[in-house]
């Protein structure tokens, strides 16, 4: 009998309504919860019973706050973050966005701090990078080189701006997963899985939330840091001198 008593465009209304009131409800607490796992990851980082975090990740990470720092507030400098402009003061917030933007402290944010902060620092700490100041830097310059390069040969490059963050990420992820084949890591504090396989379902993730070209960088990524650890293997970096 409802269909008889309330007119089929009152219902068209009523559902259309309650669709925007979830969008609404969604776009508040999505970003919410994003800050506080964000609140989270950071309080557990610099607790006093904290895992130590190298200079160049902890330098990376506040890039990266920064950049989401910057996005929420707005104005001419977010424009420029994620412009295309390369002149003047425009080039740094346009180098800070493709380096370190992910997300304006909502879920993404969140994610990145995860993927790269943990990750990141027991890179950081290995024998290989840890041996010679600024080599892990110089790693992570040459991942986000071979990164942009190789994005930038997308057929839809020139639809949205350059941003490397999140790839650098997956990066990080692939190399430190070569140094530890054989250890087990949770994803989501939930799924153990071993290091071999960490990026692999990390990717799997990414195109069931994203979508398999939002998650072509990060493919990418992981190409280039498989490219990357088997050229140093056939050709290993000097050891540091000793004086």
């Amino acid at each position: 009998l409802l269909p008889l008593l309330v007119p089929p465009a009152a219902v068209a209304a009523v559902a259309a309504v309650a669709a925007r009131i979830a969008d609404a409800q969604m776009s508040t607490v999505g970003p919410l919860m994003g800050q506080l796992c964000a609140l989270a990851f950071l309080a557990r980082i610099i607790g006093p019973s904290s895992p130590a975090v190298g200079r160049v990740t902890g330098a990376y990470l506040l890039l990266c706050t920064l950049a989401a720092v910057v996005s929420v507030t707005g104005g001419t400098a977010r424009a420029q973050m994620l412009g295309e402009s390369t002149t003047g003061a425009a080039l740094l917030w346009r180098l800070l966005g493709a380096l370190a933007y992910t997300d304006e402290l909502g879920a993404r944010f969140a994610v990145q701090l995860w993927l790269f902060g943990g990750f990141s620092s027991e890179l950081e700490q290995d024998g290989r990078w840890a041996a010679v100041p600024h080599r892990y830097a110089a790693l992570l310059a040459l991942g986000a080189a071979l990164i942009c390069s190789l994005c930038a040969a997308l057929p839809w490059r020139g639809e949205q701006p350059l941003l490397v963050a999140q790839p650098l990420a997956f990066f990080v992820v692939s190399l430190w997963a070569r140094a530890e084949p054989k250890r087990r890591v949770q994803l989501g504090g939930a799924v153990s899985v071993g290091a071999a396989a960490a990026p692999w379902c990390l990717l799997a993730l990414s195109v069931a939330v994203a979508g398999s070209r939002a998650s072509l960088p990060n493919l990418i990524a992981l190409g280039a840091a498989l490219a990357l650890d088997a050229a140093l293997a056939a050709c290993p970096p000097p050891p540091p001198a000793v004086r």
